[in-house]
């Protein structure tokens, strides 16, 4: 897992996303919102999805379903339950986060070695 499509609309967010997954040596492409992401989603190829859900034009929700047929395991880093918004990241955590446990949950996915949501 080396490509990294993040989907955040908090600019200070997805700016600290992105420069703390470059430095890890991952590479990344920053989208704005869930449309943005979804549009780049193909030409990107990513191995790994992180988004937010509530962003304009297109919820972080509909973006899992949007790109639920392919095989991208995604992360999703909100305040908003998964559970309740009726989607299944294969980890989700709650803001706020911490850049420890960003990584920490990116590299637990790139080993595949999650059991369940954190």
């Amino acid at each position: 897992m080396r490509r990294i499509l993040i989907a955040e609309d908090d600019i200070l967010l997805g700016g600290v996303y992105e420069m703390l997954l470059q430095d890890a040596g991952f590479e990344v492409l920053w989208s704005r919102d869930g449309r943005e992401a979804l549009d780049a989603f193909d030409a990107f190829a990513p191995d790994l999805l992180i988004t937010d859900n509530s962003m304009p034009r297109m919820t972080g929700a509909e973006l899992m379903r949007a790109v639920e047929d392919r095989d991208v395991p995604v992360l999703m880093v909100s305040a908003s339950d998964p559970r309740v918004l009726q989607v299944e990241p294969d980890m989700w955590l709650e803001k706020p986060i911490t850049p420890a446990r960003l990584l920490t949950a990116v590299r637990t996915l790139q080993r595949g070695t999650v059991q369940a949501a954190a």
